[in-house]
């Protein structure tokens, strides 16, 4: 019996270890897609390896995409639009995005943007094409993993100008990319579930919110993060020098907090607790014998 106690004991602890610090889940893919009434919804893919101008349904939500721009930063989880890329002839989209996968470690973001800027390019008054624009910019990603229990903390920090902005975070455990807005509505909104307004000057409403950490809603694994921003952004005034409506996100994040151990840590103390019962129990038997 010792022989065969010895030889399942050694492998069950290492196939527990093997779940524990194996590799996570893979994501999909870091993406960004910009909405637009009247207009193909325009993508912009991490490590894009299709051309600008392909057309096709990225995101998987049954309707038309077009690749709108190239992603200039080569590290995966990392999307950065560089200059920026005017889409539908409307809006200037810039800045970088990223997503980590870093269940258990505090003060990590695990969706986040930083310096996003959106610029209602259409022009002036006595320019004919000057309008103000409304559009959805959606960030997301899939297969995020958390230990049970966790918490979720959001941020916000920037400003609007010449315009109003809703953001929204979500979650969703059903993993799909942008999952709970309005390509897939009905999910859970969890986080920052704000709107901050500035019409008529160029100082810039401070879109700063911090709310409360709040319960992860759902502990399935993997699931999906995505940030929703709703923008209304209007056109330049000249006579009255007002500015064309812009977006200024100097960061909009959303990160995990749980007090459960580390993956490595939590496989030591199982590892631990396994020797020191198979050291017991050789002790107990040597006493009756």
């Amino acid at each position: 019996m010792m022989t065969r106690f010895g030889t399942w004991l050694p492998a069950m602890l290492a196939v527990a270890g093997f779940a524990l610090l194996g590799p996570p889940r893979a994501h999909a893919v870091l993406m960004l897609e910009v909405e637009q009434s009247g207009f193909t919804d325009a993508i912009f893919i991490d490590n894009n390896p299709f051309a600008v101008g392909t057309v096709g349904d990225f995101d998987g939500d049954g309707d038309t995409d077009v690749i709108a721009g190239l992603d200039t930063d080569p590290t995966v989880g990392n999307l950065n639009l560089g200059a920026g890329v005017v889409v539908n002839m409307s809006v200037l989209v810039q800045g970088s995005f990223s997503r980590s996968n870093s269940p258990g470690t505090p003060l990590v973001a695990q969706l986040s943007s930083a310096s996003a800027d959106v610029l209602n390019v259409t022009g002036t008054d006595g320019n004919l094409s000057a309008r103000t624009i409304t559009q959805t910019i959606l960030v997301g990603d899939t297969g995020f993993t958390q230990p049970n229990p966790a918490t979720m903390h959001s941020t916000s920090a920037g400003s609007i100008i010449n315009g109003n902005i809703h953001i929204a975070t979500y979650d969703d455990p059903a993993n799909r990319q942008f999952g709970g807005t309005v390509d897939f509505p009905g999910g859970a909104t969890n986080g920052l579930n704000v709107t901050f307004t500035n019409l008529g000057n160029n100082a810039g409403q401070s879109i700063a919110s911090n709310p409360p950490d709040v319960p992860f809603f759902d502990p399935a694994v993997p699931y999906a993060k995505a940030m929703q921003f709703d923008l209304t952004l209007g056109a330049g005034n000249a006579a009255i020098g007002l500015l064309p409506g812009e977006l200024i996100g100097r960061s909009i994040l959303i990160q995990n907090l749980s007090v459960v151990p580390e993956p490595g840590t939590l496989a030591l103390v199982i590892t631990g607790l396994g020797t020191l019962g198979l050291g017991t129990w050789r002790r107990r038997r040597r006493a009756r014998a």
